[in-house]
């Protein structure tokens, strides 16, 4: 027999508790039967299995989609604000509208003000493709501006693109314009 009175000598509500917020976190179904089979581990009892659906490709909810600036971030910037190195040509920061300029900081997102010590990433989710309130300090100057965030592999995109263009330009400058990439 394997029935046990006790649980195994496990208290299973709370083994429960130790993992929904987890289960409540996740964002696709295959991430919530791993949740609950880790759960179920660590009850530690015969028999027990759980078999929720999968996902064959997941789809995540645009709140957990990351909005990129399409920028270059200056790492060795220690705030306050976030420090603009580079608007990526194609990509929001280097629209007419809301061009973004080296030594432009950024001071807050959507009202939330950053600086190198948070994670930009937290403010950014749920943007890609909205408008985005930004307030920049350019020079002596404060401005506002609105940018639309991209995802992140549409920036990775464009930064292939960039070291494209910086290879054939290096290539061209060393033959003198006798070689091509």
């Amino acid at each position: 027999d394997f029935y046990d009175g006790n649980f195994n000598n496990k208290n299973w509500d709370e083994i429960q508790r130790k993992y929904i917020d987890v289960a409540a976190e996740t964002v696709t179904k295959a991430n919530l039967s791993r949740s609950v089979a880790m759960m179920l581990g660590e009850l530690n009892a015969s028999h027990l299995g759980y078999r929720g659906p999968s996902d064959p490709t997941p789809n995540l909810a645009a709140r957990h989609i990351t909005g990129h600036l399409g920028t270059i971030l200056n790492h060795q910037y220690r705030g306050p604000g976030i420090k603009v190195l580079e608007s990526v040509i194609g990509g929001p920061a280097n629209a007419v509208k809301s061009q973004l300029f080296p030594g432009d900081i950024i001071l807050t997102i959507n009202g939330v003000p950053v600086d190198p010590a948070i994670d930009i990433t937290k403010v950014l989710n749920g943007t890609v493709g909205k408008e985005t309130h930004l307030k920049v300090r350019r020079g002596d100057e404060e401005l506002k501006t609105i940018i639309t965030p991209i995802t992140y592999s549409t920036f990775r995109s464009l930064l292939y693109e960039r070291w494209i263009t910086h290879n054939q330009q290096q290539v061209s400058r060393k033959s003198n314009g006798n070689l091509g990439y």
